[in-house]
């Protein structure tokens, strides 16, 4: 006759559905990456917007904001001693 087990020295058989959990986690993680870059695009259109206005007031055309967007790492655009705008890099 072979001793029994002690059933306060074994541990339960518990599932806890951590494949079902990965491929959740997965499926969250792709469309949280898609809404982060959805919101990234529709600012930085934005910006654009409101850099090519500022210019447009100021009679000038859009160069400026395409070049506040190129250079960096800081730029400044003056035109005719008043300041437009300053860009950081992104």
């Amino acid at each position: 006759m072979s001793p029994q087990p002690n059933p306060l020295t074994q541990l339960p058989n518990v599932d806890f559905n951590f494949d079902d959990l990965r491929q959740r986690m997965s499926a969250f993680t792709v469309k949280f990456d898609a809404f982060i870059e959805r919101g990234r695009k529709r600012v930085l259109e934005e910006r654009n917007e409101f850099r090519e206005r500022l210019g447009e007031l100021a009679g000038m055309s859009s160069f400026p904001a395409l070049f506040c967007l190129a250079m960096s790492p800081v730029v400044v655009v003056v035109v005719a001693g008043v300041v437009l705008s300053v860009c950081e890099p992104s």
